[in-house]
Formats: C-alpha cells, structure tokens, sequence
C-alpha cells in the first residue's frame, strides 16, 4: 500500500493484478474469503471496498469515526468487519452495504482476528479506577450480548497470532511477548525481545516468527 493505494499482486507471476484506490493511507487490509473483493481501513477511520480484479471501488463506510488497525471479512464472507481505536466494532452487509454497531467498550482496541472455529477475537485496553485492564474478548459471530471468554493479559495487545494446532496465542506489546493457552487463559511463557512489529507462527513448526522494529534509543 502507498499513495492512498492498495496494489494487489499475482502472488505466481509477481505481476499487479489491480490497483485499488483508497481515501487516505490505510491501516490494514483484507481479502474476502472468495477472494473477489478488497478491503481497506484508512487512517481516517474510512473503510473502502474494491473489486480485487479490477480495483474498483464498491463502497466507501464511514461509519466508524475513528482510525484503527483491524479490519478483516467475516468467515462466511458476508460481513466487513472492523474496529477503531475507541473500542466500537462494527460490521457492514456485503448485500447492501447496511452497517451495525457490533461490539463497544468503552477504552482503546488494539488488534483483533477471526479464530479457525469462527469466533471472533478482539484485545483491549480499559481504563479501571486508577489502573489499566488488558485483556483478549472472545465472542461467538455474529456477537451475541455477552463475550463468550475473557483473558486477562500483562501487555497491551498489540500484535496477536494463533497457533490452531496447540490453541496458544502470542501477545506482543513492544519487546515483552506472551504466551498464553486460549482455553483456559493460562499464561504459558513471557519472553523478552526487541520492539515487535509483527507477530506470525510458522505454519510447518510450533516456531513464533516476529519482525522487529528500530531497537528504541
């Protein structure tokens, strides 16, 4: 992405496929599970859908006010959803575009992601009294009233990442990364290492891989 594009590429030939316009720089991007469409969400907190094909845009939603970094399609693929950072979730109809207020809680959304079973998984920061809450949301698709797990965790949830094989899930903030087991919310290992900027589990191996950012001065 640049230049208020998202470029999309054949991943076989390595040639561009479409050139998807977008309202500002975007945040994150999403493919729909049948591939035909493209999603963005914009530093505005403006989320933009292209064909994947053509790069033309389909809709622009406004409705989340506020920037944020999550945006992905529902696993059934008829929903575009995503989160800004004061902590509303919300989804759009792939049929006509109709948005819904999802999820709100009151505090800063950090990431989010949909587990291989469907659910839907979501890392906050609340404000509690004189402290900071953090925790991992998990909520059945599409959400009902209540969440269906809470996980406290020591960090901010910046970058999340799945392993379905062992259901563990790796919480990165800065340098400190967690492990903890998504059943039953134990904390499994703390390591530290330099400033995390992404966070992926090998898909061969029980391996973390993470990309580190400028070691801080």
């Amino acid at each position: 992405a640049g230049n208020r594009h998202t470029l999309v590429f054949d991943v076989n030939t390595g040639k561009q496929v479409a050139k998807c316009e977008m309202p500002k720089d975007t945040n994150d991007v999403a493919f729909s599970p049948n591939g035909q469409l493209v999603a963005g969400f914009d530093t505005s907190g403006e989320v933009s859908v292209c064909d994947a094909q053509t790069g033309q845009q389909l809709a622009r939603l406004n409705d989340c006010d506020q920037e944020g970094s999550f945006i992905s399609f529902s696993p059934e693929g008829r929903h575009v959803v995503a989160s800004n950072w004061g902590g509303a979730v919300w989804a759009w109809s792939t049929d006509d575009w109709s948005a819904e207020q999802v999820i709100a809680i009151a505090g800063q959304y950090s990431e989010g992601m949909f587990l291989p079973d469907g659910e839907l998984l979501l890392g906050f920061t609340t404000p509690n009294k004189d402290q900071l809450d953090r925790f991992l949301a998990i909520y059945d698709w599409p959400p009902g009233e209540d969440e269906v797990r809470r996980i406290s965790v020591a960090i901010d949830p910046d970058h999340l990442a799945f392993h379905p094989r062992t259901g563990r899930i790796a919480v990165a903030h800065y340098k400190w990364l967690y492990l903890h087991d998504l059943l039953t919310g134990e904390q499994l290992h703390c390591l530290e290492c330099s400033d995390v900027k992404a966070l992926a589990w090998s898909p061969h191996e029980e391996r973390l891989v993470r990309k580190p950012g400028r070691p801080p001065e």
